[in-house]
């Protein structure tokens, strides 16, 4: 009933615990998606709207040391990378809009930089690089440069979007040939140059008056009838200005997401539009490709849907780049003992359409002017196009075939279809051409220092790609998908094409080559504090992991006693087996006594003719060691003396009688104290089984033959009390010997027979 008992509680504790760790993640991931739905008033909403933690942003600017050889012509530029300017970004979401059943949010996004040079320091305005206040190293060792205190020296970006849209018109046409002219004179006035120094703080938020801008957009926008739109908010330009604490439509957008509180988790943080549009309307659709660039997928790349695993592609659509790009898994990480997942940008999201088909979509477009010789035009752009290609490498057709240039698949069905698109332009493996994204501004996004690009790339630009300081990488916690350590890493590059440099006289910017030229490079590194991962480790990760331990240790505890269970029921079922002949004597034994008028409930007394009662039943009082044996013993005797006693008076007491009995004496005492020898062996070995050994002590005498003897001889149904109390001994000798077991020798009063 016991062994039942425990093999019932370990088949329930391996069931229970098999079916619990079965079982738990789905109903630990129903919670974390319970918990992870956007409603107001959670913290999971509050940390949306409020993010908690800072992202530290790092600029790194690309400082062109030989300006005066390039500009004549006779070098091409060199590179010093200058940076870090730290800065720490705060973002915060406003929403503006619940709908479609609390199922999507509409918000928008505000990014605010705040320096990281320290504050007593914030007032230098001195410019010299060699200034005392130019750096500033903190405690842990980072070195911070002030923005204000370096000079940099890199492509006049605003001058270089005017040549490159006039670039655009068609030769030989008046419109081209008029707006060269009048451009050549407002560059002429405002001294512009195609290299500019400026200090970085302005480069990067202050920005700086562009007075060519004006003058050129209104001029070509008026005179000219040609839309020309400027790139620069207020005239001024800087790659973050009016970016800092400010939102605007055209810039961050309307961002309507998921909210997850629909049937399923999967596009929970999706985007499901940008501003109002499904769908992008910036780069081309008739491609191979399709109309796939113009696709808004993925989150905004800071959560994701609960239960991320390792065979996923992750999207994420980022409005500065006007375009989704996407992540992979690439290894297992943990940060503050939280086990991450790491998804990494692959090398084919900026490769060239002839490795990834699916970036023919955004090879750029040039567009011709005459509708009713478009043919005409596209040949000639063509043309036009593989002369400039041809000098510097870096752009191919949209076939990805270099050795076989020829007109486009995208521009034949232009052609057919009498559009406007003319050729399209695709650009080397490592490349993204922005300038359809950034109001025709020509400029590429890459990986810092050319990353998983073209070699030939980073050989022309003297970069050194590293894979631990350039590469993109997501850390997320899969439970939950929520981002806990991240970097992104962009670069940005000028196109510098030799159809705008050949707009006006070279003389009046500088004879320089054709080439992508480094403006400089992005870090944006973010990572959960202590106060948050102490916070998620004991609400979520110690509970999960103390239940999961307590199922396992159900399970073990099942096996165990299911295997105890076994190994004790093996046992005793050899035990039984080795020993089923001690029961079976016992059995004969007690039948033996029946057979010849004993009582099992006699006791000790009862047999030395005492008078004390004996409890009923065999086990009402234990016998003394040693009690069955002497009553065995006395037994043997008696019978012997009365075989001795049918023989005449005058022989019990002389002759050869009465030797006998004294050597069956001394053989008896000899096999007691050989039977009390071995049973004091065994009580020392097995004290605590000293009660069966009063049974084998009845083996040991029943192997000499005396009991059975005993028992044959006396015959009869009498009890052992009335044949010791009828024994000759008791009636032929003294008082004295009536006492005694073992016959007396003769009296010396009667003789000495002998």
């Amino acid at each position: 009933m016991c062994r039942l008992f425990l093999v019932t509680c370990a088949c329930l504790a391996i069931l229970f615990g098999g079916l619990s760790l079965y079982m738990m993640p789905k109903l630990i991931q129903q919670k974390i998606e319970q918990r992870m739905q956007l409603k107001i008033g959670t913290k999971t909403f509050d940390r949306f709207t409020r993010v908690p933690i800072p992202i530290t942003v790092k600029f790194y600017l690309f400082n062109i040391t030989n300006a005066d050889q390039v500009l004549a012509g006779l070098e091409r530029p060199q590179f010093d990378e200058v940076g870090p300017f730290i800065y720490k970004q705060w973002r915060r979401r406003d929403v503006v809009d619940i709908i479609d059943n609390n199922r999507k949010i509409v918000y928008r996004e505000y990014k605010t930089f705040y320096s990281s040079w320290p504050s007593h320091l914030a007032n230098s305005n001195d410019n010299n690089n060699n200034d005392h206040a130019s750096s500033w190293q903190l405690e842990d060792g980072t070195l911070i440069l002030n923005p204000k205190a370096y000079n940099v020296t890199m492509i006049n970006l605003p001058l270089l979007s005017v040549l490159n849209q006039l670039g655009q018109l068609e030769e030989g046409t008046l419109k081209r040939s008029a707006a060269s002219r009048i451009v050549a004179r407002l560059i002429q006035e405002a001294n512009e140059r195609i290299l500019i120094t400026r200090p970085v703080n302005e480069l990067l938020f202050d920005g700086y008056k562009v007075g060519l801008m004006d003058a050129a957009s209104d001029l070509i926008s008026n005179t000219l009838g040609y839309n020309f739109e400027s790139p620069l908010p207020r005239n001024k330009f800087g790659f973050f200005h009016g970016k800092n604490g400010t939102w605007s439509r055209k810039e961050s957008g309307e961002m309507t997401i998921f909210t997850g509180r629909n049937e399923s988790m999967k596009d929970f943080m999706l985007v499901d539009n940008w501003n109002g549009q499904k769908q992008l309307n910036v780069w081309p659709k008739n491609t191979e490709a399709g109309n796939r660039c113009n696709e808004i997928r993925g989150t905004d790349g800071s959560q994701f849907h609960p239960g991320v695993t390792r065979e996923q592609t992750l999207d994420i659509f980022s409005p500065l780049i006007c375009s989704s790009i996407f992540v992979k898994y690439k290894e297992d990480t943990s940060v503050r003992d939280i086990p991450l997942l790491r998804f990494t940008t692959p090398p084919d999201v900026f490769a060239a359409p002839r490795k990834s088909p699916r970036n023919a979509c955004y090879c750029t477009i040039a567009q011709s002017t005459d509708h009713h010789h478009h043919q005409q035009a596209a040949m000639k752009s063509h043309h036009r196009h593989h002369r400039s290609s041809s000098s510097t490498s870096l752009l191919h057709n949209s076939n990805g075939n270099i050795s076989q240039p020829g007109p486009s698949s995208l521009a034949v069905t232009a052609t057919k279809h009498k559009a406007r698109i003319t050729d399209s332009r695709c650009y080397i493996d490592g490349l993204m051409d922005l300038s359809l994204c950034q109001k025709g501004a020509p400029i590429a996004a890459s990986s810092p220092h050319f990353y998983n690009a073209d070699p030939m790339l980073a050989m022309a630009a003297d970069m050194k790609p590293q894979k631990e300081r350039h590469e993109t990488y997501l850390d997320i916690e899969p439970m939950t998908g929520a981002v806990f350590r991240a970097a992104s890493r962009a670069q940005l590059n000028a196109l510098v094409e030799q159809a705008a440099l050949q707009v006006v006289d070279p003389q009046l910017i500088g004879n320089m080559t054709a080439m992508v030229t480094p403006l400089l490079w992005i870090e944006e590194t973010a990572e959960i504090d202590e106060k948050s991962s102490l916070e998620f480790k004991g609400q979520l990760l110690n509970t999960v992991n103390k239940a999961r331990r307590t199922f396992i240790y159900a399970i073990v505890i099942g096996c165990i006693l299911f295997i105890g269970v076994a190994i004790q029921y093996w046992y005793v079922t050899c035990y039984k087996i080795d020993t089923s002949s001690k029961p079976k004597k016992r059995r004969d034994f007690k039948n033996n006594r029946r057979k010849f008028g004993a009582n099992d409930d006699d006791d000790d007394d009862s047999v030395r003719g005492g008078d004390t009662a004996t409890p009923s039943g065999p086990r009402a009082q234990r016998r003394p060691p040693g009690s069955r044996r002497d009553e065995n013993l006395a037994m043997a005797q008696t019978k012997l003396i009365g075989m001795d006693s049918d023989k005449p008076a005058s022989s019990s007491t002389s002759g050869p009688g009465a030797g006998a009995l004294v050597a069956a004496a001394a053989a008896m005492g000899a096999a007691d104290a050989a039977v009390t020898a071995n049973q004091r062996r065994r009580d020392r070995r097995r004290p605590h089984r000293r009660a069966d050994y009063e049974d084998d002590d009845e083996d040991e005498l029943s192997k000499r033959g005396l009991v059975e003897n005993e028992w044959a001889v006396g015959g009869g149904s009498a009890d052992r009390s009335t044949t010791e109390n009828s024994s000759p001994v008791a009636s032929t000798s003294g008082g004295d010997q009536a006492d005694s077991p073992l016959p007396q020798p003769p009296s010396s009063d009667k003789g000495d027979s002998l």
